[in-house]
């Protein structure tokens, strides 16, 4: 037998040797890729994360109603989008930045902004919680406002020290981090479920979670880079980097509002077109289906990002190639599995979770396109980041917002059913993942151009 990964002639004697041989050719596979071997080592915590809250799901659905889910649906939704202010997308800068000092500073305005962000989010909540839920129809959560600046300090904390990682391409802190949240998680749900906590505890278990992932993670990463930031760190350097790299706060925040705010239109919708039992159902698929492909599809694109953040200072040329070769391979591997989810959905989730959840099966057959669409166009959204292209992103991020603006408006005008919704929703998302990757693919394209008549006209400056 041929080594399809080396070439190499194998002979082997007997299972046991097949598996040995089979081990050594992936690790040399890896140490030789090691795009691949970090695209591994995110999306394995990433994907050990999504398969705990899939296997527990079956008990949490017998311990939560749908009612529930709901309430925890719209409070993921608001903390989501206080986190785009939260450290206002200079995050995004963190692999960009061409040194040390640079990224030290960075790292610095970016929690100086979440701590700041999660006071107004405390007073904000303080004083405005009982109007906004009610004006929402969910009075349930109006006790929990307490606990949203929490979940946001544990998010956004995450997400900083996320892309801070991307620059040293040390994604092991990252994969152990998202593991320990999700297990804090999901342990605090199961057991307040058990207690007949309802509600409270799904939100608790959430909020908790997520401080106690992020949190600590944030606080590893600032002891062990303390002797850095005490050195580098000034108040003359923080605004330099804040100047830098001014775009991403004027451009990209706006653009991520939008973005987020088209992520939960569907949540909104569905909230008050049908109430929160539809939500429930909705939520449902999102946790089993929707949020897992979305997260393994983002850490891709972060990997994706770091490589191609590599690539822009030593040899731009090949981020066509890198971009192609994931493109392709996501397809791929997408779409078996993807028409393998269409045609069991509706028993599976009648079977796994309970007869009061069948509903949410059919929910999942149609909304398979979107998300099959969303998991390939996922990962290499970060092009226009790499080539700081924030206009496009925010033009990109407004034909998805509008499309989804238009389902919203005619559902709740025409008194549509629900299934009708959710083939509109299907339609507008699919739609808006196609335009992700067309544009990304058009500004790859002038790079691309620009670069060759860089080639040819020295004197060009390609920015």
């Amino acid at each position: 037998m041929r080594c399809r990964l080396c070439g190499d002639v194998l002979h082997l004697k007997d299972a046991d040797q097949v598996v040995n041989v089979l081990k050594s050719r992936i690790k040399l596979f890896l140490h030789k890729n090691p795009y691949y071997r970090h695209v591994l080592i995110l999306t394995s915590g990433t994907a050990f994360s999504q398969l705990l809250l899939v296997l527990t799901s079956p008990l949490l659905t017998r311990l939560y109603t749908p009612e529930d889910f709901g309430l925890l649906s719209v409070y993921i939704s608001i903390v989501e989008i206080f986190v785009l202010l939260s450290s206002l997308h200079y995050e995004y800068a963190l692999p960009l930045a061409k040194d040390e000092i640079g990224a030290a500073n960075l790292l610095v305005l970016c929690f100086g902004i979440l701590l700041s962000v999660c006071l107004f989010a405390a007073l904000g909540f303080w004083f405005t919680h009982s109007f906004l839920f009610s004006f929402l129809k969910v009075p349930g959560l109006e006790k929990y406002f307490r606990l949203f600046p929490m979940s946001l300090l544990g998010m956004g904390s995450l997400k900083i020290v996320h892309y801070r990682a991307m620059r040293t391409k040390n994604f092991v802190p990252i994969a152990k981090a998202k593991m320990r949240q999700s297990m804090g998680m999901i342990g605090i749900q199961v057991v307040t479920g058990l207690l007949g906590r309802g509600t409270s505890g799904l939100v608790w278990g959430d909020a908790l979670g997520r401080l106690g992932g992020g949190g600590k993670l944030a606080c590893d990463v600032v002891k062990g880079n303390w002797h850095v930031l005490k050195k580098n760190v000034s108040l003359l350097g923080i605004r330099q980097v804040a100047v830098r790299y001014k775009k991403f706060p004027l451009i990209l925040t706006g653009s991520s509002l939008i973005k987020e705010f088209a992520v939960h239109l569907p949540v909104v919708l569905l909230t008050l077109a049908y109430g929160p039992q539809v939500v429930g159902l909705f939520m449902l698929v999102q946790r089993i289906t929707g949020l897992p492909l979305t997260l393994i599809g983002e850490s891709i694109n972060d990997v994706f990002m770091a490589e191609a953040s590599s690539l822009m200072k030593d040899n731009p040329r090949k981020i066509s190639k890198l971009y192609w070769d994931t493109l392709k391979h996501l397809f791929f591997l997408a779409v078996p599995f993807f028409l393998i989810v269409a045609f069991i959905a509706p028993w599976a989730f009648m079977f796994v979770f309970g007869q009061q959840w069948t509903a949410a099966g059919a929910y999942l057959r149609i909304l398979t396109p979107m998300y099959l669409l969303q998991f390939v166009s996922i990962p290499v959204s970060a092009t226009l980041l790499v080539f700081e292209r924030q206009k496009l992103q925010f033009l990109r991020d407004c034909i998805r917002f509008f499309l989804l603006s238009v389902v919203l408006i005619v559902v709740l005008t025409m008194a549509l059913p629900e299934r009708t919704a959710l083939i509109l929703i299907s339609i507008a998302g699919s739609l808006s993942f196609i335009i992700y990757g067309i544009i990304s693919w058009l500004a790859m394209t002038q790079y691309q151009k620009a670069l060759k008549k860089k080639d040819s006209k020295p004197d060009i400056n390609v920015t």
